[in-house]
């Protein structure tokens, strides 16, 4: 709904559509998971997740109220946005869970920067920094997937624990 009443009305049928296929997207996106959550490994998500993908539609409708994005912009880009992140969830990629990080790992001085830098953002601007996070969360996957595709970096989990199709692509 929020898809549609604000950006994607203009476009009528086209705009309804859209936002239907949002919709159905994250419906599959969420039987999906509840089918196959006991068969995976917990430290991936099989496609974007649903909460991230709404989370980047309403960040970014933020982000384009703050920088005064026109209407005609405004429509198309949540066009292209909400049928890019409808792909991505009913995708195969492989997106970070988190719900297995260890906090005593050698790698958590950095997650800690990270973490506090974000929230020094958040405070400073959340507008920008709710949508950059989310952005990020979503562009940072993609390149790692596209590595890991083309051999540069190796897949921190092993093949029979990965979604069907190998490796966490």
């Amino acid at each position: 709904m929020l898809l549609y009443h604000y950006s994607l009305s203009p476009l009528g049928r086209v705009g309804l559509a859209v936002s239907f296929i949002f919709a159905l997207c994250s419906a599959l996106r969420l039987a999906r998971f509840n089918v196959t959550a006991s068969n995976l490994p917990k430290k991936f998500f099989q496609g974007l997740p649903t909460p991230a993908a709404a989370n980047l539609v309403g960040t970014l409708i933020i982000f384009q109220n703050y920088r005064g994005l026109d209407p005609i912009h405004r429509t198309g880009w949540m066009l292209g946005v909400s049928l890019f992140l409808s792909i991505l969830m009913v995708s195969s990629v492989a997106f970070p869970s988190f719900k297995e990080f260890h906090w005593r790992s050698r790698t958590t001085a950095g997650f800690l920067m990270l973490g506090i830098l974000s929230v020094v953002l958040i405070v400073i601007c959340p507008e920008v920094a709710l949508f950059g996070i989310g952005a990020f969360y979503v562009l940072a996957s993609l390149l790692w997937n596209l590595l890991v595709r083309i051999g540069v970096l190796r897949a921190p989990i092993s093949s029979e624990s990965a979604p069907k199709g190998g490796a966490p692509v």
